[in-house]
């Protein structure tokens, strides 16, 4: 786990197991979990496949960004995976294929951190070639520099401003 920019951590997994939406989700617990002392990876999952409920968490480009907000003493996270078999997630279009996640998980208080961290996700997703760079990535510190080299180019977006993370 690194410290790009102060306000969050970033982390990178590359999921092998997953085969369903609902199994990404609770990868994805399992490792937030696993990075956050103290919390129950089946809660963070059910967060997170609720807030998909509401509507899918994929934004397009094989991209979704799921979001969890709970109680937590450290520094809101992004945990960047990469599925090495993409999985259906209903979203944009029907069926729609996402084989990289950037998961966001924060406390209540930092929404305004995770409000920026989306919009950063949303304008790389909008990117190939720094999707296309993320695809190939295969360590921690490759992850790291995309995103420090990124780093600048992202760091205003006001749309993502006046928007609200669901819980």
């Amino acid at each position: 786990m690194a410290i790009i920019d102060e306000s969050f951590e970033l982390d990178f997994a590359i999921d092998t197991k997953s085969q369903s939406r609902k199994a990404t989700f609770w990868a994805l617990g399992d490792r937030i979990a696993c990075l956050r002392d103290g919390s129950s990876s089946d809660d963070i999952a059910m967060y997170i496949w609720l807030r998909d409920r509401l509507g899918s968490v994929a934004i397009g480009h094989g991209v979704a960004i799921p979001q969890v907000v709970f109680p937590m003493h450290e520094k809101p996270l992004l945990c960047v995976t990469r599925l090495n078999q993409p999985v259906a997630f209903g979203g944009p279009m029907e069926n729609h294929q996402v084989d990289l996640i950037f998961a966001i998980a924060g406390n209540p208080r930092d929404q305004g951190i995770m409000l920026r961290l989306i919009g950063r996700c949303e304008l790389m997703a909008q990117n190939r070639q720094v999707l296309q760079t993320l695809r190939k990535a295969s360590s921690q510190p490759e992850i790291e520099h995309i995103f420090a080299r990124n780093n600048a180019q992202l760091t205003q977006y006001p749309a993502a401003e006046s928007r609200k993370v669901r819980a």
